[in-house]
């Protein structure tokens, strides 16, 4: 029986999927409940169970430079935080940090073993984690100008070419980020913005340097001269979702004409 962050049953709500590197173990958040499951993919059973302490889970991460998958990282976007839980025994899970963010943390991507970007999508920034020195460093999505409702929730890092790619869901737009590791904290140079479909949700970098994109919404259809009641609108229907493929050559193109 599923409870929320209050002890009130509920229905059961997935929010976050994720498998180890190792292909061992699977872990599901919830929207709604404080439990996050630990699943053996060997026996196909639940093997264990810990309370986040919180609800409202965005999704769920495991660290691909942890070929073990001893650890997996959660993101609480209403109470802005990342949680950071030991699974390396699945039977019993348990949180061993937690990192505050600023508003709504959503997606996240990891720069090498020590270094998290999470994307705060109300918070039109990014939060830096250093996992070594436990320590947070808050970075803005464009340092030139204060941009409100940006919305960076979906995050790609592109390791072999030191690229961090993010949506930008409030300007239908993904944004490129040179990423120096050298530094401490790393440096996020804003390299510029592409326009892609209607409110994108999700990014991932190929090894060849494509760059996939899919808009929740897809394509606008303008004005609907219709009158409606408030909750009577026909938009869910007639909004389609899309997928974009962005190859190099256009990406490097139009990341420098919309810089």
């Amino acid at each position: 029986q599923a409870t929320d962050g209050n002890g009130n049953a509920v229905t059961w709500y997935a929010s976050g999927v994720a498998v180890s590197p190792d292909g061992k173990k699977l872990v599901v958040s919830s929207v709604n409940s404080s439990d996050l499951l630990v699943f053996d993919l060997g026996t196909k059973q639940l093997a264990g169970t810990v309370s986040l302490g919180k609800q409202e889970t965005f999704g769920v991460w495991f660290d691909p430079h942890d070929a073990a998958g001893s650890h997996v990282y959660v993101t609480l976007w209403q109470d802005h935080t990342l949680v950071e839980v030991d699974v390396s025994n699945p039977a019993a899970p348990s949180v061993s940090r937690t990192w505050d963010t600023q508003k709504d943390p959503q997606s996240i991507a990891f720069l090498d073993a020590r270094w998290i970007v999470v994307g705060n999508d109300l918070g039109d920034s990014f939060t830096l984690v250093d996992r070594v020195a436990n320590t947070t460093t808050t970075v803005p999505t464009d340092s030139r100008m204060k941009l409100y409702g940006q919305e960076p929730s979906a995050l790609a890092y592109d390791e072999t070419n030191h690229r961090l790619y993010s949506t930008l869901a409030g300007m239908n737009a993904i944004a490129a980020y040179d990423v120096d590791v050298a530094q401490t904290p790393p440096a996020l140079s804003f390299a510029g913005r592409l326009p892609v479909g209607y409110w994108p949700s999700a990014v991932a970098a190929e090894s060849d340097g494509t760059v996939v994109v899919t808009n929740l919404r897809g394509h606008g259809e303008g004005p609907r001269p219709l009158y409606f009641d408030i909750g009577d609108a026909d938009i869910g229907e007639r909004m389609h979702g899309s997928i974009e493929a962005i190859a190099t050559k256009r990406l490097i193109a139009g990341l420098v004409s919309h810089a």
